[in-house]
């Protein structure tokens, strides 16, 4: 082998132990600080996962979502349990 092509592997091997190194200092010793950190954005996206509850209107109705398969069923419309259909 070439003594140059074996410094660049030896770099090379070095710099993979390195990466692999502070991957476990990051996973294991600052990773509970990262995952409580303002700027996580996991936490905003864990918050808005859970299902919202009913639509309220001012009538006192609870309006209700199409079922899929209706033809207007993608364009947000919801109807009433009167019937009707709101946009």
């Amino acid at each position: 082998m070439n003594k140059t092509i074996r410094r660049a592997s030896v770099l090379t091997l070095l710099l993979v132990f390195a990466l692999l190194i502070r991957a476990t200092w990051v996973q294991f010793y600052e990773g509970e600080a990262l995952a409580d950190s303002k700027d996580n954005r996991r936490n905003a996206i864990e918050t808005y996962a859970g299902p919202l509850g009913n639509i309220v209107v001012a009538a006192g109705r609870s309006p209700g979502r199409r079922r899929p398969g209706t033809a207007t069923w993608r364009t947000n419309a919801r109807t009433t349990t009167a019937g009707s259909t709101r946009r």
